[in-house]
């Protein structure tokens, strides 16, 4: 089943949209400082977008004029008309929303994005068939406008699993509390999703190291994990991601392509955090998006070395 994520920005007063229906007031409070892109790993993991006709309109007349920006990305546009007029990219439908979602939440493949607007998002947090919130607070107060969350909204227990800031604006990350996420010993079924997971994550994360080089070196992981120390994340009965030590020692954390960025990574180093009092690990130089978060979570940089395939790494180590 896929995941259904609500991505936006919101004011700190709870506004997606100011009274002219304009998001103009989505920046940062440095107008000269240029905004980190968070978009792009979010968006590498969707494959499907749902939009109310009102949030298309506004993309393809002043937000994106030149380009459809989700490109990638099969985009259902919910409308209150028969419209014939679909691409290969964007789909129009006149139907529920919630109707919709389900549908196409029982398929497979990546996360499903719902991208606005107050309606559509309003619908199905009423139905409570959101999983996820990933929420942009800008740093504005805007009074009035378009409200994310109406008096309908029932009352729905969250987990934090991730924060992030930059140039005044906060995300956060929650997903619906529940009790199907759990971390474990690694048992000796695992080890083909686990292998899998080893594989697609190495190649996706290290794309400056031919993909041959982690395919020659899966047999010798695959008869090596099982002797080692691993744990792994599993969600609704599925494995989305694992941890590997040896004592002290981070081998790797390593989660599934359609889960990561959603706290499943922190959760596993919280976890090996609990077990061992220091620990460290090495990280390629060129995974920047790795060392930021190991830095995120208290690691600092030791030394400089270069692995065997010639690529530089850092060691860090947690303060």
């Amino acid at each position: 089943m896929k995941k259904v994520i609500l991505y936006i920005a919101v004011s700190l007063d709870g506004y997606i949209a100011d009274n002219q229906g304009s998001v103009g007031w989505i920046k940062g409070h440095d107008d000269t400082v240029e905004l980190e892109d968070t978009f792009s790993p979010f968006f590498s993991n969707v494959d499907t977008v749902v939009m109310g006709r009102k949030t298309f309109d506004q993309i393809v007349t002043s937000l994106s004029c030149d380009q459809w920006p989700y490109t990638g990305a099969t985009t259902y546009v919910l409308t209150h008309h028969n419209e014939t007029n679909d691409t290969e990219q964007i789909r129009f439908k006149n139907m529920d929303v919630c109707q919709l979602v389900e549908e196409l939440r029982q398929g497979v493949g990546k996360n499903i994005w719902i991208c606005g607007g107050a309606e559509i998002a309003g619908r199905l947090i009423g139905k409570n068939m959101i999983d996820t919130y990933h929420l942009a607070v800008i740093p504005v107060i805007l009074g009035s406008g378009v409200r994310l969350f109406g008096s309908s909204a029932p009352k729905t227990r969250l987990t934090l699993v991730e924060t992030k800031k930059y140039n005044g604006i906060v995300e956060v990350i929650y997903e619906i509390a529940n009790s199907d996420v759990v971390i474990r010993n690694m048992n000796k079924d695992d080890i083909e999703q686990v292998m899998q997971i080893w594989l697609a994550t190495n190649v996706q994360a290290h794309d400056f190291i031919a993909e041959t080089y982690w395919k020659g070196q899966f047999e010798n992981v695959k008869k090596l994990i099982p002797a080692s120390e691993v744990y792994v994340c599993e969600k609704s009965n599925k494995i989305v991601g694992f941890i590997g030590l040896s004592e002290n020692y981070i081998a790797g954390i390593f989660v599934a392509s359609n889960f990561q960025s959603y706290g499943i990574g922190k959760r596993l180093l919280d976890y090996a955090k609990g077990l061992k009092p220091e620990l460290y690990l090495h990280v390629y130089q060129k995974n920047i998006r790795a060392v930021k978060f190991y830095q995120r979570e208290n690691f600092v940089i030791e030394s400089e070395t270069v692995d065997g395939t010639g690529e530089k790494e850092f060691l860090m180590k947690t303060l």
